[in-house]
């Protein structure tokens, strides 16, 4: 399978940012996030078997037009990821996001039968996320619209860490989800589509940070991405099986409980293998602060920035087959 890239433009907020707003601060947490990009792939199925992609065709030229123009009007909400980086701020000079459009040569169903992870990472994002920004000039976003045979299309969306979390970026494509969707311009648009709420840098005010580039610590090391998957059923009679002691009561975990304390058994099972030591072993889950602050009123869901914090349990002992699962979970 290959892509080819057909188009290339840059979007642009579709009002210009007001002056008192061009400069945005970055908070602390910004400060510390990595200088990469958050990558997300969505997946969309054509509405009818019979719909098939043709370049120029006019039912693709007038999606093209719809996505651009609420991207446009998206931005001027986001209107950070329109910026560029400046020392701890954001000059916010709507020089817009990086946005492309390409064919796709095979049909979506097709595709993912078997989806590859290097296909989705080198051919349907429209940059390297996970090369560092090295430049204060390069664009905050990036979109790449890929159009297959079927008619279905694969976005992708990369947005610079150093102002955004994932929920920053879910919240943003739900907004500009809200704006392609509506088609009437009516008053009901204000209320569909998300307002993020810009002053995270008033709760973790910025410090005088050095820079610290962490391009020697992942580039000469090779890093391989993985996809696992677990069946509904499987995860709930997973969840049976275990019990969660938190002290008080005792209960199932939760999904995410649950695959974990799978995955790190054996992870910690492959690690004494191979070490042939028990040693410390963690286990690491980044986590939101929107919903943990306190007060919460300091933290509304609709927030803009990097608010979350890498949390880690520890397992150091090493209990029987039947008990380590619940033991892992429970940590």
């Amino acid at each position: 399978m290959k892509t080819e890239i057909i188009s290339r433009v840059r979007i642009k907020p579709s009002s210009p940012t007001p002056p008192h707003l061009r400069r945005y601060k970055l908070s602390l947490l910004d400060q510390l996030a990595p200088p990469f990009y958050i990558p997300i792939v969505l997946f969309y199925t054509a509405k009818s078997d019979h719909q098939h992609h043709r370049s120029g065709s006019s039912s693709t030229d007038h999606k093209s037009q719809r996505l651009q123009s609420s991207l446009s009007k998206t931005l001027t909400r986001f209107y950070p990821l329109a910026g560029r980086i400046k020392d701890h701020l954001v000059d916010c000079n709507d020089e817009g996001i990086d946005y492309s459009e390409a064919c796709a040569s095979i049909h979506l169903s097709d595709f993912l039968l078997l989806p590859k992870l290097e296909l989705i990472l080198n051919q349907f994002l429209p940059l390297d996320a996970y090369n560092t920004m090295s430049s204060e000039q390069v664009p905050l976003a990036a979109v790449q619209v890929s159009y297959f045979k079927c008619g279905g299309m694969a976005i992708g969306v990369c947005v610079a860490h150093k102002i955004a979390d994932g929920s920053t970026v879910a919240m943003f494509l739900n907004s500009w989800a809200a704006a392609f969707h509506n088609k009437s311009g009516s008053g009901d648009e204000e209320e569909a589509i998300i307002v993020p709420w810009l002053s995270s840098a008033s709760v973790f005010p910025p410090k005088d940070l050095p820079v610290i580039s962490l391009s020697g610590l992942t580039m000469n090391q090779k890093v391989v991405t993985r996809r696992f998957l677990f069946d509904a059923p499987k995860i709930a009679a997973l969840r049976t099986q275990l019990i969660v002691k938190n002290g008080r009561t005792d209960n199932h975990p939760t999904r995410v409980e649950a695959v974990t304390a799978l995955i790190w058994k054996y992870a910690k099972n492959i690690k004494r293998v191979k070490s042939r030591s028990k040693g410390v072993s963690l286990a690491t889950h980044v986590v939101n602060l929107r919903k943990r602050m306190t007060p919460t009123a300091k933290i509304p869901e609709n927030s803009f920035g990097n608010l979350w914090c890498s949390v880690a349990a520890e397992a150091t002992t090493d209990e029987s087959e039947e008990a380590e699962l619940n033991s892992l979970a429970s940590q």
